[in-house]
């Protein structure tokens, strides 16, 4: 999402996992991008959905489609999760040699 490419996700874990993942996560998307859009961005494929075929046919939409709007939101989600972090560090590094040298 970070890198503004489209994307397919699939995970396919062990049975019990899968079990106890479905009966203890809260959430109702698994990849970043549909989570913090609260909506089903990015096709998620998930275990039994995780197939060579199913990953290919969504992967294959994905090539043939313009992808300009999904694009657009991930630049939007991109902007609402950044907080200057490369600014936020510069400054407590500066505050740490300040006091340092007192």
């Amino acid at each position: 999402m970070l890198l503004k490419r489209p994307m397919v996700v699939g995970y396919k874990v062990k049975p019990l996992t899968a079990w106890l993942a479905r009966r203890l996560l809260k959430t109702r998307y698994v990849s970043l991008p549909n989570i913090l859009s609260d909506a089903p961005l990015v096709p998620e494929l998930l275990q039994e959905e995780c197939d060579p075929d199913a990953l290919a046919d969504a992967v294959a939409h994905l090539l043939d489609d313009d992808n300009q709007a999904l694009l657009n939101t991930f630049t939007q989600l991109h902007q609402t999760i950044r907080k200057d972090a490369d600014a936020s560090a510069a400054s407590a590094v500066l505050e740490l040699v300040k006091n340092h040298d007192r």
